[in-house]
């Protein structure tokens, strides 16, 4: 897994419950993760996040053309 993502992904716990948007607390955090991407699939669920479902073709990756993007979120 990759050194960075990890300690990014614990850091914004911190941050989210004292952020808002819209005027409305954000208590959810969320991401957005290309499929394709298994590490970091993987690391979202072992910090258990879970998929709210996937937009076809919502990332065009350089090398594998078009893939999908997982919208993925954990309650805090």
């Amino acid at each position: 897994m990759s050194p960075v993502a990890e300690p990014a992904s614990e850091a914004s716990d911190h941050v989210a419950p004292n952020r808002t948007l819209c005027a409305v607390p954000v208590r959810l955090p969320f991401n957005a993760v290309v499929e394709t991407n298994v590490h970091a699939v993987q690391l979202y669920r072992s910090l258990g996040f879970g998929v709210l479902g996937t937009v076809p073709e919502g990332f065009r990756h350089p090398t594998e053309g078009y893939a999908g993007l997982r919208i993925v979120h954990r309650a805090l």
